[in-house]
């Protein structure tokens, strides 16, 4: 269909080898896409899981036997000629005890939970020490830009992974206390068969307890104590004085702590499996119903406890605050969730895969990256993230392909029936909220795939009705009528369209002026900007500014143009964007595609109600991480139409380095103004725009990278006008700098009224009675009229009107 689509409405040619560049290019963001939706649906199960004490992880553990003739009744109706006695393990386990060789499997299918996720935690917390460790001694760095913040250990989400895998060990610590109460016995008998084992276990424990302890103490209380970085570190200082000299951080020597004694406890463990018989080992606990629900309690509670600790902590420093504290949460409530999936995805990996052979299983992994890396190379996305996305996806296929059935296979469907009648009500709710969403989701991406067809076609074929959507009709030397759409307005410079009420009140902005020229002027100038052809441009601001002698710049032949510049005087140029074009699909595609981010933050906080007390910094973040994460998966982003704005100026920047540069714009163009004036460093007026604090970050993120997440930017030099009332300026997105809000004087009319710049600066000129205006005018008059559209439609089938 792509290439088709290309063929016909782009005009190119089409070999067989751009049709199978298109097939691998789908199947890139196919793989994406379907690895997302794996994420988020084990995102859901695991939630689930949490939310019903884990069911499926304790049929691994305990797998229910299944129930035969001679097996007790669950309804408690036993047979009369066999009494049973009550017993205080949960119904799931049979009378009948298992097997030998299927007790067997089951034993060395726990002993695959044990180890699977301690050793996933060993691999994953060997990268994030490790790597800092070797850049700190300058022996090796890791240069790729999408990992970055994964290797550089002083980064908020090194941080947040290395505290995520903190409270992993902490939980498997918790479990193995849980399976083996006396496990320090059963330890200390098995190191006593060897010196070796003896001098590891017992020096690793009084070496790493210490230092643990102190450096624990150090990192939760340094910030109510203000110590500085020498305090903070000082148990590194004493222990490895060389290695801090030579440059190695704290936070990267934390990494290694950890590492440290995640291989402690896979050795303890490895000792204790040995002499289990000595370690209590609690087999049937896992058939105990009250023992298992006190186990996940435990469980839950060693995520929550560290999770408040690391918020309290940083919300009562004086040196963080709670915007740093809610980064960080908000960070780790991602962090968390993505390494459980890749603890139980690869625990299950493990056991499924027990029969594979690793050297072929390494051959086949092998392979299969270099096939992914073909595949993002003949699709033309160099993207590392891509890569790795699509190799994972492969993987997945071949794991699911290779690997044979858990031993609690043939009850998984009665699980999940078991999971849905317990929980009925809440799940239904909740699979009803997430298709809820789904849809959603699915229309908004519906909507936007049917824009950008249109605009795409609309664009390469010229397709623009041939009818005028403003026109100027200049009565006299002293009124002017504006013909917009369904609007029509006329403007006098006497009292002739009267005055308004009496003792009207004033704006603040009445008296004021910004760079040289009223807010009025600036809505004049902003009009004039909807006007198509130069001449049409310049006229109209001959009308609105008589006698003036403020120039139109040409715009270069042949560019379709959207801006207009306006040379003011010697000192002053005035670049007024224009808004929607009725006529456009491709505006009303900018329109979704700049404030995609706003809105579904916006959904999301009538989800997540927490949503709505997040910091302009912490949306800041959440926005850049999503651009980075697009651009680590290579996803295409076109061009946005400030671009242009903003290579006009750059490339205009020698000519207009003597005069100041002020933008201005209405709705879609007031917006573009604003984010092209906060990122070139210049001042702005725009009127009844959708906000930009929030949108600004992916803004920043593309085109002033080295001022990241710097939102604070659309504070400088900043006014909006806005009226009450006006849909487009209150849902999307927050207003920042100095915002005048101003009354709607038709809102008992249509509401699109109240968003029309002819009807805001009519209001401004009622209001401002007196204002030092350069247009003059006194008084004004708006109002419904849609003779341009129906003259232009009776035109068009050639009708009389």
């Amino acid at each position: 269909f792509i290439v088709w689509f290309n063929y016909v409405f782009a005009g190119n040619t089409v070999t067989w080898y751009d049709l199978f560049a298109s097939t691998t290019t789908c199947y890139v963001f196919y793989a994406v896409i379907r690895c997302s939706w794996f994420l988020g649906v084990s995102l859901w199960e695991i939630g689930w899981q949490s939310y019903a004490e884990y069911p499926t992880l304790r049929d691994l553990l305990a797998p229910p036997e299944p129930l035969g003739p001679s097996s007790p009744r669950l309804d408690g109706q036993n047979s009369p000629a066999r009494e049973v006695v009550p017993s205080p393990m949960s119904p799931r386990r049979s009378v009948s005890v298992p097997g030998s060789a299927k007790a067997r499997r089951i034993d060395r299918q726990a002993k695959m939970l044990l180890y699977g996720p301690i050793m996933v935690l060993v691999i994953v917390m060997a990268m994030f020490g490790l790597i800092p460790l070797l850049c700190d001694l300058g022996i090796w760095c890791l240069r790729v830009d999408w990992l970055q913040g994964l290797a550089d250990a002083s980064s908020r989400l090194n941080r947040m992974c290395r505290f995520s895998l903190l409270i992993g060990l902490f939980q498997w610590t918790q479990q193995f206390q849980f399976i083996f109460p006396r496990w320090y016995r059963a330890a200390g008998v098995g190191a006593a068969k060897s010196w070796r084992s003896t001098l590891i276990m017992w020096a690793g424990y009084c070496v790493l307890g210490p230092v643990s302890v102190a450096r624990l103490l150090q990192w939760a209380f340094f910030p109510l104590f203000g110590l500085n970085a020498a305090g903070r570190t000082s148990v590194y200082n004493f222990i490895v004085p060389q290695l801090i000299t030579e440059g190695v951080s704290a936070e990267t020597m934390d990494g290694i702590l950890i590492l440290l004694w995640m291989l402690q406890l896979l050795y303890a463990s490895h000792i204790v499996v040995k002499e289990i018989n000595l370690s209590d080992w609690q087999k049937d606990a896992f058939y105990d119903d009250s023992m298992w629900l006190e186990n996940t309690i435990q469980f839950k509670c060693m995520f929550l406890v560290p999770m408040l600790l690391l918020f309290f902590r940083g919300f009562a420093s004086p040196a963080m605050g709670f915007t740093y504290a809610q980064n960080d949460l908000i960070v780790l409530t991602l962090v968390y969730p993505a390494l459980l999936v890749l603890v139980w995805w690869c625990t299950y990996a493990y056991i499924s895969l027990r029969h594979v052979k690793l050297p072929r299983f390494m051959v086949a992994a092998t392979l299969t990256y270099f096939v992914s890396g073909t595949i993002c190379e003949i699709a033309g996305i160099p993207a590392g993230g891509a890569r790795l996305i699509v190799w994972a996806h492969l993987m997945r296929q071949l794991i699911k392909r290779a690997s044979i059935p858990l031993l609690t296979a043939t009850h998984s469907a009665s699980s999940k029936t078991s999971l849905r009648q317990t929980h009925g009500m809440e799940r239904s709710w909740c699979v009803l909220l997430m298709r809820v969403s789904l849809g959603l989701v699915g229309l908004f991406l519906g909507v936007r795939l049917a824009f950008g067809v249109l605009a795409s076609i609309q664009e390469n074929q010229r397709l623009y009705p041939q009818v005028p959507f403003i026109q100027m009709d200049k009565a006299s030397a002293s009124s002017v009528t504006v013909d917009h759409a369904i609007m029509s307005s006329s403007f006098a410079r006497d009292a002739s369209l009267g005055h308004g009420p009496r003792n009207i009140a004033r704006y603040a902005v009445c008296d004021q002026e910004f760079w040289g020229l009223h807010v009025t002027d600036y809505g004049m100038m902003s009009l004039a900007a909807y006007f198509t052809a130069v001449e049409d441009q310049q006229a109209a601001v001959d009308a609105f500014f008589p006698s003036q002698g403020m120039k139109v710049v040409p715009a270069v032949e042949g560019d379709d143009q959207f801006w207009v510049e306006i040379q003011v005087g010697e000192n002053l140029t005035v670049i007024a964007v224009k808004g929607t074009d009725f006529w456009r699909a491709s505006d009303y595609n900018e329109d979704i595609r700049m404030w995609t981010e706003p809105v579904v933050t916006s959904l999301l906080s009538t989800v997540f109600p927490t949503v709505k007390i997040w910091s302009p910094g912490t949306t800041a973040m959440v926005l850049d991480a999503e651009q980075e994460i697009l651009s680590a998966m290579g996803i295409p982003r076109p061009d946005y139409k400030l671009t242009r704005v903003i290579d006009y100026v750059e490339a205009s920047a020698d000519r207009l380095a003597s005069r100041e540069v002020v933008f201005t714009g209405h709705s879609l163009g007031g917006g573009i103004a604003l984010a092209a004036a906060a990122l070139v460093n210049k001042p702005v007026v725009a009127f009844s725009p959708p906000g930009m604090y929030q949108s600004i970050s992916k803004h920043l993120y593309r085109y002033a990278p080295d001022r990241r997440q710097a939102f604070q930017a659309t504070h400088n030099q900043s006014v909006t006008i806005i009226g009450e009332n006006d849909v487009v300026s209150h849902i999307f997105d927050t207003h920042a700098g100095l915002v005048q809000t101003i009354t709607c004087s038709t809102e008992h009319l249509a509401m699109v009224g109240c968003h029309m710049l002819e009807n805001t600066v009519c209001n401004l000129i009622r209001h401002c009675k007196g204002s030092r205006s350069r247009h003059g005018f006194d008084s004004c008059r708006f109002e419904y009229d849609s003779k341009i559209i129906m003259a232009s439609v009776a035109r068009m089938l050639d009708v009389p009107y």
